[in-house]
């Protein structure tokens, strides 16, 4: 069996969610893991391609090359179904993050849809709301194969006090992170906003990740003080336990979401998250228990943040039961999708 990722591992810099996930595939009996380009896709001969986030190209702002995109794309489809190689795709987003182009993405999903041979969604939320937003969706094979942990992935071998040292931190003062890509959708102004009014003396929060849009960036940037830490750098491998294990709390404000990464990289740290109270975090919620993974309804807003600085203070022994988010059981089920698929002609 002869799967072409899309992508596989060239990712693995900036989330090593497709690596571990191939890596792990490719221990597996009778399958055989290549990296998607134009020429393999269109000159060799596959059983199944295998995407994730299509919508990529989307997000960009200029109409008109995401108008020569979304062509290349659809022409590649139809070349690619014309071969008859199959089609899954790991349903990360629902839409993209951007919505920059609301005519253009109708198009795009109403095609890429229509042309799915089975699709992979992470939570059994998700498959619901993907039905809700696109009801033909409903005629597809569909699959709930989780989201991984990262547990193996990063290093995890300092102490918090160690941790803190190297960012100078004081062990009195209580740490907020949010972590990840800035990007508008995930509320970061709204979080900065309803921290400053708590106005607590020993509480920080750091926002840790890189910012490409420079309103944004200028944005948090001049809101930064003490209490208030701006790290607008790409963080390497090596260095994000210092933030993780530096911190007390996670904060994840989206304002719209369909999965986070962030979630999980958090819980392999074993750190309490806060969470916007949607299907899908109240599902995973539900699997890993209301110790670790906190909901709020609504907006962010400084009530919410104060009362769960409280919650924080609870007592966690032990690591976070990451058992139904291995990779080996991820792999195996991907595996088996890829057979259902391959064998059932539509």
């Amino acid at each position: 069996m002869k799967i072409l990722a899309w992508p596989a591992l060239k990712n693995k810099k900036d989330n090593p969610y497709n690596w571990l996930l191939y890596s792990n595939i490719k221990k597996l009996k009778n399958i055989e893991i290549e990296e998607f380009n134009i020429s393999r896709a269109l000159l060799r001969r596959y059983n199944l391609i295998h995407m994730h986030w299509p919508e990529y190209f989307l997000n960009r702002k200029n109409n008109l090359e995401v108008s020569f995109k979304l062509i290349a794309f659809c022409t590649l489809i139809s070349l690619l179904k014309l071969k008859g190689t199959k089609i899954i795709w790991t349903a990360h987003n629902s839409s993209s993050h951007e919505k920059n182009h609301l005519l253009l993405e109708s198009l795009f999903w109403k095609y890429f849809i229509k042309n799915l041979d089975g699709y992979i969604t992470l939570t059994q939320s998700g498959k619901e709301e993907l039905i809700e937003r696109y009801p033909l969706i409903k005629r597809i094979k569909q699959f709930t194969i989780p989201h991984g942990d990262y547990r193996d992935e990063y290093k995890d071998t300092i102490s918090k006090e160690k941790a803190r040292l190297l960012l100078k931190i004081k062990n009195d003062e209580l740490m907020i992170l949010n972590f990840g890509k800035v990007r508008g959708y995930k509320g970061i102004l709204s979080l900065i906003r309803e921290f400053r009014k708590i106005n607590i003396k020993n509480d920080l929060l750091y926002i840790v990740g890189n910012c490409q849009d420079l309103r944004l960036a200028n944005e948090i940037q001049n809101n930064a003080d003490y209490n208030i830490r701006f790290v607008n750098n790409f963080i390497t491998a090596d260095k994000v336990q210092i933030y993780f294990k530096s911190a007390d709390l996670i904060i994840l404000p989206y304002i719209e979401i369909s999965n986070s990464g962030a979630l999980f990289l958090a819980l392999s740290f074993n750190k309490p998250v806060l969470v916007p109270e949607t299907p899908t975090f109240k599902e995973i919620q539900k699997q890993i228990g209301e110790k670790w993974i906190k909901t709020y309804k609504g907006q962010i807003n400084s009530k919410i943040i104060k009362d769960n600085l409280i919650w924080i203070n609870r007592e966690r022994k032990g690591k976070v039961n990451l058992e139904k988010f291995n990779w080996d059981n991820i792999s195996r089920q991907t595996k088996k999708a890829y057979l259902e698929v391959i064998s059932n002609d539509k």
